[in-house]
């Protein structure tokens, strides 16, 4: 969900960078990429979380191996 109100934003973002111009423009532009930046993080974020809870899963169930 966040992904595509995320990507909408920065391509409203881009578009309205290439109608204006000056200090307009790159403050649109920092502004995408925040976006984007933040996009990515809350991704790696999650995905870190899921690792460490797989990981502790497996950690807590036994394996026993047969000799």
């Amino acid at each position: 969900m966040y992904k595509w109100i995320g990507a909408v934003v920065v391509l409203l973002l881009i578009l309205g960078s290439l109608m204006t111009s000056g200090l307009v423009t790159a403050l649109l532009d920092l502004t995408a990429f925040l976006v984007l930046l933040a996009l990515v993080w809350i991704r790696a974020v999650k995905s870190s979380d899921k690792k460490q809870h797989n990981e502790s899963d497996n950690e807590s169930t036994p394996v026993f191996k047969a000799d």
